[in-house]
């Protein structure tokens, strides 16, 4: 395609608000830190999310994810970018507006 997605939507007319993507390393940052402190629950019913984040796995040695099955990691990099977006426990706080 010559055209993104975005690009097409604009030239809709619509307005659209899509911060850069955050590094690979800080999205799996931010999942496992989530999980480890128990602030993201799965329902058991999400059985294609259950089983990428079960069967995605790193390259030996590597921070890179094996796409050996080219069908793992979609959905779970989907929940990165939504964690990442919403949740962040990485994210600065922005500062109060104080009014004098």
């Amino acid at each position: 395609a010559n055209r993104t997605d975005i690009q097409i939507i604009r030239e809709m007319g619509f307005k659209v608000n899509s911060p850069a993507n955050p590094f690979r390393v800080d999205r799996y940052n931010v999942v496992n830190s989530l999980f480890e402190k128990g602030k993201v629950l799965i329902d058991n019913k999400c059985t294609a999310l259950i089983e990428d984040l079960e069967q995605t796995s790193f390259k030996e040695g590597t921070d890179q994810v094996n796409t050996s099955n080219p069908l793992r990691g979609h959905i779970t990099d989907a929940l990165g970018y939504g964690l990442y977006r919403t949740i962040n426990p990485f994210k600065k706080k922005p500062k109060p507006i104080k009014f004098y």
